[in-house]
């Protein structure tokens, strides 16, 4: 019975990510407006508008590391969106995904913005609010 039950909490605790081994996902580099070109959130077209960029900034100013490893190409949440930032040559600056993972059945939730293979940083719900409401012409 002691046994079931040390599995139980070992479970919970590193479903929760609390007993997560590993270095902390370095900070995220915050790009200016200037070095900005376009953004793209799901599978629409980019946005070049100077709003859509503000938020996107925001949204990444609001990114905390954390010590969850990025080891796939896509997250393994069940639902995520696409999120990415592109400068004046056609590089990525970021290129990534965010996604809300709920807790105690769905009482709790944060939201997370991963960069394959990079890290994965935790983000405020307020700024992902903020920036889907930009997107979608909510403002």
């Amino acid at each position: 019975m002691l046994t079931i039950l040390i599995s139980i909490i070992l479970f919970i605790l590193s479903s929760t990510g609390v007993l997560v081994l590993g270095d902390v996902a370095d900070p995220i580099v915050i790009p200016t407006l200037s070095e900005i070109e376009s953004v793209r959130i799901g599978n629409s077209s980019t946005r070049t508008d100077e709003e859509i960029k503000q938020k996107a900034i925001e949204f990444l100013q609001s990114a905390v590391p954390t010590k969850r490893q990025s080891v796939n190409d896509t997250p393994r949440a069940e639902e995520y969106t696409f999120f990415m930032l592109q400068g004046p040559t056609n590089e990525y600056l970021y290129r990534g995904y965010f996604y809300e993972v709920e807790h105690l059945f769905g009482l709790t939730s944060e939201w997370y913005y991963e960069i394959p293979y990079n890290g994965i940083y935790e983000v405020s719900e307020d700024f992902v609010e903020a920036l889907l409401a930009e997107w979608n012409g909510e403002n």
